[in-house]
């Protein structure tokens, strides 16, 4: 996307770019760009309220290495401060094999931090949590909406699975308790044998994805990149079923956060 960006290929187009996922914190500037999840802000705002409901404030940041490592820092600080919480360590991960420092950082900090926000990628998240785990760390550990909770349980045994939570930024696909729920579910049945990869978080953002994009279009007849661009802009507080999205200037598509974590069992719950 920063590539993208920089390139100025997007400088006079009227192609939306929807569903686009990041954590970057410098803004993305381009009217072109539509995000359907939540924010960054909004996960970590989500993690550090649900904390404090259990006394928790004390919070360690783990990143993955990124050009704008200030002002994340001072994004998740800002987030966790209506909670009443504050970060009393940061560490950040390299490359593939610089989790153990990240570990090692963590321990070195004077102040005990009671749980950790994990903003990094499934890979960079499966290889701390491993080494954090190794080292006998017992702190809780919170992931952002970067880290995709099945590509984890397939990396990580389940005595290392057990107690981590994620930010999730679409309904669970696992449940059909909501109407967008039951039709995701429904859809995937009908699918069949068709489809090719198990049900997933990623699968359900996608299919939210699919829907914003198929309504601004049938707003947009005859269908035009400007007039789906248009339609898009037009979107407020639309119902996809339990999940509004909303593209107002300067903001996410969605304010939409919950919680899953995975059981001693290994199963993922909310």
């Amino acid at each position: 996307l920063s590539a993208l960006l920089e390139s100025k290929a997007l400088d006079g187009s009227q192609i939306p770019i929807v569903g686009y996922q990041s954590t970057d914190t410098r803004v993305l500037a381009s009217p072109q760009l539509f995000a359907t999840r939540a924010g960054l802000s909004e996960q970590i705002a989500k993690i550090s309220t649900h904390l404090a409901t259990v006394g928790i404030t004390r919070l360690a940041l783990v990143f993955e290495e990124r050009p704008d490592a200030q002002d994340l820092t001072a994004l998740i600080t800002k987030a966790v401060t209506p909670s009443g919480a504050k970060l009393v360590a940061t560490a950040m991960v390299k490359n593939k094999g610089s989790s153990d420092k990240a570990v090692q950082d963590l321990q070195a900090a004077k102040a005990s931090a009671q749980a950790i926000l994990l903003v990094a990628s499934s890979t960079a998240t499966a290889a701390f949590v491993e080494a954090y785990r190794m080292d006998g760390g017992t702190a809780q550990v919170y992931a952002t909406a970067e880290a995709d909770i099945e590509q984890l349980a397939k990396r990580l045994p389940v005595e290392y699975m057990s107690g981590l939570s994620i930010a999730q930024v679409v309904p669970s696909p696992y449940k059909v308790s909501g109407k967008l729920n039951k039709e995701f579910r429904d859809a995937t049945i009908a699918a069949g044998k068709t489809l090719q990869v198990p049900v997933s978080f990623a699968m359900m953002e996608g299919y939210v994805n699919a829907k914003v994009i198929v309504e601004a279009m049938r707003r947009s007849q005859p269908v035009t990149p400007e007039k789906v661009s248009t339609a898009l802009r037009g979107l407020e507080a639309y119902d996809l079923g339990g999940y509004w999205v909303s593209f107002k200037p300067g903001q996410v598509g969605s304010k939409y956060v919950d919680l899953s974590i995975v059981n001693a069992a290994g199963r993922v719950t909310q």
